[in-house]
């Protein structure tokens, strides 16, 4: 087996601890890092399940004085890795109520050793709720959640809040710096892999039956809205960038219905949309690599691909609010911007992804 620390974060326990620890021992499993989240030593069976994994020679209790988040006592965890485990060595990361059975790790990692170890990436492992007894509600979200994170931030994974991951040592540090305390932790953790250009690769793993999350209440609904939050900071540049364009837009769209530019229609729009775009563009290139993907490609290279995009956007664009206007038998007027915001509302989710996956 590789060379693997076993990291589960656990608050207010009971024996299912216990019977996790004692099973990856009987595995094969002798390096194991639980973090205490403050958990509550006056609830029954949680200082007893404590004090009996602490006389495991296999295991290390870390402790948290208060409860922080499932998040933090992750980055814990990762932490006491960084600091006390050699770089060759992989972290698998567990729940501490046995959701994910052994037999489900010892398949990630038999399967990590075989096809990845070259390439080091994080495994993600993936739950199949197809014969399991999640409810309708909880599959929906993580299905609907999979197509965000693939298509919003071009992380192609299917089940967001999968607690087992197989992790490199190398990466700790990084995943220290991310931000997130509590079950947001983990979505944001798969957006700064991604924008950090470490390789992720995804494992299905069968669910039998639903088991109690322990941690806290799964809320769908809450972490939908979680969710939406972590997307819209990297929507905000482009959105901006979205106002810009049009704002140039129309002021040229203006100018040349006071007579200003002597300009024929075709020719008119044409201009109005290559100067607002060349403009837009420039802004949203620099915001997207500075802020929004933190790209470390140089300016040169992504900033010619930039531009590229947007030239082609611009012509679907010209060409579609162009058809439009003669449609309305309308130009320069309140109507052709409707138009306008209306196309490039729809190119810019169409072309979100775009840049993602082959420009930054």
């Amino acid at each position: 087996m590789l060379k693997t620390t076993v990291v589960i974060p656990s608050y207010n326990p009971d024996v299912k601890l216990s019977m996790l620890v004692d099973e990856l021992i009987m595995s094969g499993f002798s390096d194991i890092v639980i973090v205490d989240d403050g958990s509550d030593f006056g609830i029954r069976n949680v200082e007893t399940t404590f004090e009996y994994v602490k006389k495991k020679a296999e295991c290390t209790v870390l402790h948290h004085p208060t409860n922080l988040g499932k998040g933090m006592a992750l980055k814990t965890g990762f932490k006491f890795c960084m600091h006390n485990r050699s770089k060759d060595t992989i972290v698998v990361t567990t729940d501490d109520d046995g959701h994910y059975s052994v037999s489900n790790m010892k398949e990630c990692i038999e399967l990590y050793e075989e096809k990845y170890m070259e390439e080091s990436p994080v495994l993600i492992a993936s739950r199949d709720f197809k014969d399991s007894a999640y409810s309708t509600k909880r599959r929906v979200f993580n299905r609907l959640a999979g197509v965000a994170m693939t298509y919003l931030c071009g992380v192609d994974v299917k089940d967001v809040q999968t607690g087992l991951r197989i992790i490199p040592v190398k990466y700790m540090k990084k995943l220290i710096a991310i931000e997130g305390e509590r079950f947001n932790y983990e979505i944001n953790m798969l957006v700064e892999l991604k924008y950090n250009n470490i390789k992720t690769v995804e494992h299905i793993i069968p669910m039998e039956k639903e088991t109690t999350l322990r941690y806290a209440d799964y809320n769908p609904i809450w972490d939908i809205f979680r969710l939406i939050a972590v997307m819209l900071k990297y929507a905000v540049s482009s959105l901006a960038a979205t106002v810009l364009d049009v704002a140039v837009f129309y002021g040229i769209i203006l100018m040349m219905d006071d007579t200003l530019l002597h300009i024929d229609k075709s020719a008119g729009m044409l201009l109005a949309t290559f100067v607002a775009r060349v403009i837009s563009s420039t802004f949203n290139c620099i915001v997207n690599k500075r802020t929004v993907f933190k790209s470390d490609e140089p300016m040169k290279r992504v900033i010619i691909k930039f531009y590229i995009f947007s030239m082609l956007r611009a012509v679907v664009s010209y060409g579609m609010v162009l058809g439009a206007s003669y449609l309305l038998g309308s130009y320069a007027d309140t109507a052709t911007v409707i138009v306008k915001v209306f196309v490039d509302f729809v190119l810019f989710f169409a072309g979100y992804g775009i840049q993602k996956k082959f420009i930054f």
